[in-house]
């Protein structure tokens, strides 16, 4: 049976209320070096780039079929792996500005911020009892919650 792990829909709120709130911020600022109408356009470009962020480049979900780990972005699969014999880590590292929430699987990184801290803690349970209790944590600043 397959696992999919999707990411988390208060992620993607955050970003698409987030957007504009910092494309007002940018622009306000801006505004006290640049004319009025340069700030107005770099507050619209800062508001489209992290809602372009929010809604494509982290659409990003993650499943386990069997002893495999699929990882997709959208609809395409960008990386498969066997879990069975493979070296796995991870790295979580929460801050004010944003959590870096990191899987290793043989030398490769996969960005699990999206899925949410949550999310990819339980998938990580069900990849430890895959792959056997080797799982290797990588020591890093602030709070892990694992």
């Amino acid at each position: 049976m397959d696992t999919v792990y999707k990411r988390s829909i208060f992620k993607m709120l955050y970003g698409i209320i987030g957007a504009p709130v910092a494309g007002a911020i940018v622009g306000a600022i801006s505004t006290l070096f640049v004319k009025p109408v340069i700030a107005i356009g770099i507050a619209v470009v800062i508001c489209l780039l992290i809602l372009y962020m929010t809604l494509f480049s982290d659409n990003v979900s993650f499943a386990i079929s069997g002893t495999k780990f699929i990882c997709y972005k959208g609809k395409k699969i960008i990386a498969e792996y066997e879990l069975k014999g493979a070296e796995i880590g991870y790295k979580i590292k929460q801050s004010n500005t944003a959590d870096v929430v990191d899987l290793y699987i043989n030398g490769d990184t996969i960005d699990c911020a999206p899925i949410g801290r949550f999310r990819f803690n339980k998938m990580l349970s069900e990849i430890e009892s895959i792959a056997g209790p080797k799982v290797q944590k990588v020591k890093v600043g602030g709070t892990d919650g694992h």
